[in-house]
């Protein structure tokens, strides 16, 4: 029987959990009030919040090469950028609704 390490309480019914490969106690979170959050699993505690989404927030990933960046993506047809710096640094709206965001990077 597997029995979970940690239990957190959220707000909003979650749509998305992304590990941050870097800061492994931290994860980030994305919810049906389209915000994104960042915990650390070892306080339970919420680190940052972004609200930059006007309707549910389907996915959220950190990224590969700068982990204290997060890319999301909402059913407000949006994609939001977010840094370390509390505040959104992108707002991006293609033309289709999101509903899996991989960041994927490349380098030279």
């Amino acid at each position: 029987m597997h029995c979970p390490v940690v239990e957190m309480s959220t707000r909003s019914k979650l749509s998305c959990l992304s590990w941050n490969k870097y800061a492994k106690n931290h994860i980030a979170s994305s919810d049906y009030e389209g915000i994104v959050t960042v915990w650390d699993v070892t306080t339970r505690q919420s680190l940052m919040e972004y609200e930059e989404h006007e309707k549910r927030a389907w996915s959220v990933d950190f990224s590969c090469t700068e982990p204290s960046m997060l890319v999301s993506g909402s059913d407000d047809c949006k994609y939001a950028v977010s840094g370390s710096a509390r505040k959104c640094l992108s707002i991006v709206n293609p033309l289709i609704i999101t509903k899996s965001v991989p960041v994927v990077t490349h380098s030279t």
